[in-house]
């Protein structure tokens, strides 16, 4: 758009002139441009560090990198699910275990015991898509409450794909009584397995565990009557083990 800056300047000229007859708005503009420079810049090396990825950003994303030197996990999250994480998990409380799938039993689709985090089983997700589960009670929650919502996952090494747009997903969808969704979340676990930097360019590390998690929270308006949907997306068909799939419940602590 660098093109367009002599049209530009026109308009930008017609604002500052009649500014520039007062002190107080000169000293203000002045102040102004003062700081949008320094933002550009220092956002510009946000983006050379990897802090930022101007393109790819949401609200969420922006307002927990804004100001900062490094990514953080809430910005990480924030990346993926485009929603803001409780900032002080310490204020929360669980209040109830709401789904848990550890893929013991034999005759799940998919089971695998090559690798496993716990127990005996775990699952080898296919090409395409494939439901967690479709219908999980939310009858107890209340609007405002949190959904923690995370899993194991392990990528060997010799299926490691690079592009972290390439990988596995994992979707998180609430559904009213009607089956009409009313907000959903995605996240994608491998690359959160050993990158203890939260960088949003790292596709995860290979040949261990690691657990991936964000925070869903109820909106207003949400009915004890609706549901959660949680579904696999695999569009590269990633070979990735993924284990103990759960969903809890946080509420504010009294």
């Amino acid at each position: 758009m660098v093109e367009t800056y002599p049209l530009l300047a026109f308009g930008l000229g017609a604002c500052f002139a009649p500014l520039l007859r007062h002190r107080w708005a000169a000293a203000g503009l002045g102040l102004g441009l003062l700081f949008f420079a320094w933002l550009n810049l220092f956002q510009t090396w946000q983006m050379k560090k990897g802090v930022i990825w101007s393109e790819r950003g949401n609200a969420a994303f922006y307002l927990e990198t804004f100001g900062t030197l490094q990514p953080t996990w809430h910005s990480m999250v924030a990346f993926d699910t485009k929603e803001r994480q409780p900032r002080d998990t310490t204020t929360l409380q669980a209040a109830g275990l709401l789904f848990r799938e550890g893929f013991e039993s034999a005759g799940l689709p998919h089971r695998s015991t090559e690798q496993v985090f716990q127990g005996q089983g775990t699952l080898l997700p296919p090409d395409g898509d494939y439901t967690l589960s479709d219908q999980i009670a939310l009858d107890t929650a209340q609007p405002g409450d949190w959904l923690r919502i995370s899993l194991r996952a392990y990528m060997p090494a010799a299926d490691r794909i690079w592009n972290r747009d390439l990988g596995i997903i994992l979707f998180a969808e609430l559904r009213n009584a009607d089956g009409r969704r009313k907000k959903r979340r995605l996240m994608r676990p491998t690359s959160y397995i050993g990158n203890s930097h939260y960088s949003i360019w790292q596709a995860g590390t290979p040949d261990q565990w690691g657990e991936a998690a964000f925070f869903f929270r109820l909106p207003r308006g949400f009915e004890p009557d609706w549901q959660l949907r949680l579904y696999l997306r695999n569009p590269a068909g990633q070979r990735v083990y993924l284990d103990e799939v759960r969903v809890e419940r946080y509420v504010p602590k009294n």
